[in-house]
C-alpha cells in the first residue's frame, strides 16, 4: 500500500513538470509574437539619439565576412562609431575591414591590431584595445558573423531607457542552403528560441554576448571587460554584473542574424557540445536539461499519464510527439516573420535529428570539461572560471602583454593611453608597419611586456579634420634617420606588411615612431 502511495506521488508531480514545461511552449508563442511582430517605434524628426561605439572582434574570413561588416557601414543610425578589433597581425580580415573602410570614408572606423592580454579570455583580449577608446556612453559588441539590419541599431537604443542597462538580441540565423541550414534554423527557431524567450520574460539572465548593447559607464564602474576576462561565458556574467547593480535588461524586438559562410552539421554539433558545457559549470538546472526535451519529457509522460487516468501509452507519446512538433513549427514561423527557406519535410527531418542527437550531445558534454574556444583549449571550472590549457598542436595567436602603450587615433583627434602625442594635418591614410617593427610571421610575434606596442591601423575619412596616420613600435631612432625624410606617399606599401622604405642599415634593428602625413606626402622619422 505504502509502495503504491509514492508511486502515486511521483506520477503527480511528474505531471506537474510535464504541463509546466508545456505551459512554456505556449507562454514563449505568446510573447515571441509580442515581441518579434511589434510595430516598429517611427523615426521623430530631429530626434537627439545618443552616440554607439561598436566593437568587432574579428578572426579569420569567410565568404560572408565583407557582407556581414557593410551592414554596419549602412545602418540608418546618426552617430556611432566602429572599432575593428583583430587578434593577429596577418589575418586576412585586416584587407577585408581596410577595403570597406576606403569604401565608406565618412564612416567612423578604426582598426585595431594585436589584442590585450588581460585574461585567458581571447575575446575580451582582442576587443580590448576598442573597449578602452570607445568614445560614447553606449557601447555594442557585435560578433564578426551578425548580419545586421539597417534599423536593428535604432531599435535597440530606444529599448535603453532610463532604467536599462542591457540590451541584448536573442540568437537566430540568416536562410541558408542545405540540410545544416535548415538544422541550424530549426534549433535557434525553436528549442533555442522556446527557451530565450521564457527565461527573458521572467527576468532571469538568459543574455548572450554575440551582439549586446550597454552602457559603458556602468561597465566602467564594474570594473570594465577586463573584469571578465577570466571567464569563458563572459557575456553571462557580464550581465550578471548588470542585474546586481540593479538595472533592468531588455531585449530587442529583432534576433541577432548569425550569417557565417563556413556551417555544417558537425560545426553545429561542437558548438552546441561547447556551449552545453559552459551551462553545466553555470547552474545545476542544466543537468535537467534533457528532462525538457520532447522525447524523453514524452516517455516519462506516458507512465504518468498510465498511473493517473489509464491512458494509453503509445497514444498518448505519437500524439505528445505531434503536439511538440506543430508547437515548435509555431514558434519557428513566428521568429522568422516572413517566407520559410525550406519546406514542411525538411523541417520534420531536422526537427526529428535535433530531437534526436540533443541526449547524445548532452552527454558528450558532461564528460569531458575541456573546451576548445578559437584557437585555445580550456578547462571549465565550476564558476564559469577556467584554466587555459598549453596545446602545443596549435600555433600560437600574436598579442600584447601587460600595460603596453597603444596610439589611438580617432575622426577629430588623437588620444594616446600613456603618452600624449601632439597632432598633425588631416590624413585619409592607415598605420603603416615598418621593417624595424618586431619580427612577424603567420602565428606569432615578439612582444615584451613593459615597452612592446600593439599595431594598430585606422584609415580615417577624407572629410574628417585634423587627422594623422600614425604607428608606434615603442621604440627610438637615430637622429642620423632623418635623411629619409622625404618618401612620396605612393612607395607606402601594404599597411600590415613589412615596408623597406624605412629600413635604415644604421639603427641596428632600434625601435622607431613614424609619422605619415599624406597632406604634405612625406615621411618624418622621429
Amino acid at each position: 500500500m505504502g509502495y503504491e502511495i509514492v508511486i502515486f506521488i511521483l506520477a503527480i508531480l511528474f505531471f506537474i513538470y510535464f504541463v509546466a514545461i508545456w505551459s512554456v511552449h505556449f507562454i514563449s508563442i505568446i510573447y515571441g509574437k509580442y515581441k518579434f511582430h511589434k510595430k516598429p517605434r517611427s523615426k521623430v524628426e530631429g530626434e537627439k539619439l545618443p552616440g554607439v561605439s561598436i566593437i568587432k572582434p574579428l578572426m579569420g574570413v569567410d565568404d560572408n565576412l565583407k557582407e556581414n561588416l557593410e551592414t554596419f557601414f549602412v545602418m540608418d543610425y546618426p552617430t556611432y562609431e566602429l572599432l575593428f578589433c583583430v587578434q593577429d597581425v596577418n589575418d586576412s580580415a585586416i584587407n577585408v575591414v581596410k577595403n570597406l573602410i576606403e569604401q565608406y570614408p565618412s564612416i567612423d572606423a578604426k582598426l585595431f591590431c594585436g589584442g590585450k592580454t588581460v585574461g585567458i579570455n581571447p575575446k575580451i583580449n582582442n576587443m580590448e584595445q576598442g573597449y578602452q577608446v570607445a568614445k560614447y556612453e553606449l557601447m555594442l559588441i557585435s560578433d564578426a558573423g551578425i548580419r545586421m539590419n539597417n534599423d536593428t541599431l535604432y531599435d535597440m537604443v530606444t529599448l535603453m531607457t532610463d532604467k536599462v542597462g542591457l540590451v541584448h538580441q536573442m540568437p537566430f540565423s540568416c536562410d541558408r542552403q542545405g540540410f545544416s541550414g535548415a538544422l541550424e534554423k530549426v534549433y535557434f527557431g525553436t528549442s533555442h528560441c522556446r527557451m530565450y524567450l521564457f527565461i527573458n520574460l521572467i527576468g532571469v539572465n538568459c543574455v548572450t554576448g554575440m551582439s549586446c548593447l550597454m552602457r559603458k559607464t556602468v561597465l566602467d564602474s564594474i570594473g570594465g571587460l577586463q573584469k571578465f576576462s577570466n571567464y569563458i561565458a563572459e557575456d553571462y556574467y557580464l550581465a550578471q554584473a548588470f542585474l546586481d547593480n540593479k538595472w533592468v535588461i531588455q531585449l530587442s524586438h529583432q534576433p541577432a542574424m548569425q550569417n557565417a559562410a563556413t556551417y555544417s552539421i558537425s560545426t553545429w554539433k561542437k558548438r552546441m557540445i561547447r556551449w552545453c558545457k559552459l551551462r553545466l559549470k553555470l547552474n545545476f538546472a542544466a543537468w535537467l536539461e534533457p528532462m525538457q526535451e520532447c522525447f524523453l519529457l514524452g516517455l516519462c509522460s506516458c507512465w504518468t499519464v498510465n498511473v493517473l487516468f489509464g491512458w494509453n501509452s503509445l497514444v498518448f507519446f505519437l500524439f505528445h510527439v505531434l503536439a511538440w512538433l506543430i508547437s515548435d513549427y509555431t514558434l519557428l514561423k513566428i521568429t522568422q516573420n516572413g517566407k520559410m527557406p525550406f519546406n514542411k519535410l525538411d523541417y520534420v527531418l531536422a526537427w526529428l535529428y535535433r530531437e534526436s542527437i540533443c541526449y547524445y550531445l548532452f552527454l558528450k558534454a558532461a564528460s569531458n570539461p575541456t573546451v576548445r574556444w578559437r584557437e585555445g583549449k580550456y578547462r571549465l571550472k565550476w564558476g564559469g572560471t577556467a584554466e587555459e590549457i598549453e596545446d602545443n598542436s596549435k600555433p600560437s595567436i600574436p598579442r600584447s602583454q601587460g600595460t603596453s602603450s597603444t596610439l589611438i587615433l580617432s575622426n577629430k583627434s588623437i588620444n594616446r593611453i600613456k603618452k600624449p602625442i601632439s597632432s598633425h594635418k588631416r590624413t585619409s591614410s592607415y598605420s603603416v608597419n615598418t621593417k624595424n617593427s618586431p619580427s612577424l610571421n603567420s602565428n606569432s610575434y615578439n612582444s615584451d611586456a613593459e615597452n612592446s606596442v600593439p599595431l594598430l591601423a585606422q584609415i580615417s575619412p577624407a572629410q574628417s579634420t585634423s587627422q594623422t596616420s600614425l604607428l608606434n613600435t615603442s621604440m627610438n631612432i637615430n637622429r642620423t634617420s632623418r635623411a629619409f625624410h622625404h618618401q612620396h606617399h605612393h612607395s607606402i606599401s601594404n599597411p600590415m606588411t613589412l615596408n623597406p622604405v624605412f629600413q635604415n642599415p644604421e639603427s641596428d634593428h632600434k625601435p622607431m615612431s613614424v609619422l605619415i602625413d599624406m597632406n604634405e606626402q612625406e615621411t618624418k622619422l622621429n
